[in-house]
């Protein structure tokens, strides 16, 4: 079999595998240790392996990825983005599409935490989508609402995202840092807008609450935020020692 028709078999198994939900690093790893197999040998094949693996748990970086990941399922645990969703919502759950722009924050400061858009989005839709739905909002505002800030928080520094960005392309990882506040901000401002545009166009898509939260209700409700503030300040300070010495 020439190399041709192993490429081409490769890729048409790779295809049927993803149709039969087999998750892509898997699929990838046996269609590609196959594929050497039959081209260049068993001994090739297992010694591309074995080196691919000890470089990538070998990798300084690339570590703090199931690090990040678990601190996030653990703040989940502890209740923290319950109280970040509770608090967001005491200050603009009034306004019109109020929920739904609590929800964009809500996800894009917990992706900033878990740095995983699947972990975020599974996480925040299951706090944020039945309360939506109690409070009549429509289930396209609702996951439109989880997607977006789903998508904005693994982007928010510390990013593990901009993290493995800069050590593949050999880039200043705190240039991108900086440089990704803006965009995320930017980001994020438009998706709200988007919302409070879109409620204002169809009121019955985001009502708003039906009690306006006094002064000092919002004011006790910010204790809420004060775990993901710790977070974020033990989190900056360990990335800061860590990119003074990768950079």
């Amino acid at each position: 079999m020439s190399d041709v028709s192993v490429a081409l078999l490769g890729i048409l198994i790779l295809v049927i595998l993803f149709l039969l939900e087999m998750p892509v690093s898997f699929a990838m790893l046996t269609v590609g240790f196959s594929g050497i197999w039959l081209i260049q040998g068993r001994a090739q094949a297992f010694n591309v392996l074995a080196f691919d693996l000890w470089e990538q748990f070998s990798s300084y970086g690339l570590s703090v990825i199931p690090f990040f990941i678990l601190m996030g399922n653990i703040a989940f645990r502890c209740g923290v983005t319950d109280d970040l969703f509770r608090t967001a919502y005491v200050w603009v759950g009034r306004v019109k599409g109020g929920m739904a722009v609590t929800t964009i924050m809500a996800a894009t400061a917990f992706g900033a935490i878990c740095g995983s858009t699947t972990a975020t989005c599974a996480t925040v839709g299951t706090i944020a989508l039945p309360s939506m739905k109690r409070y009549g909002y429509s289930d396209a505002l609702s996951t439109g609402s989880v997607a977006a800030g789903g998508t904005l928080g693994p982007m928010v520094p510390p990013s593990v995202v901009l993290i493995v960005i800069g050590l593949l392309y050999n880039l200043s990882i705190i240039k991108l840092f900086i440089a990704a506040i803006s965009r995320v901000s930017f980001s994020q401002d438009a998706s709200s807008l988007t919302v409070l545009f879109v409620c204002w166009a169809k009121p019955t898509m985001g009502p708003a609450a039906y009690r306006r939260s006094t002064w000092t209700q919002r004011l006790k409700a910010l204790g809420g935020v004060i775990e993901t503030l710790i977070l974020f300040v033990f989190c900056d300070r360990r990335y800061v020692c860590w990119l003074v010495h990768a950079n």
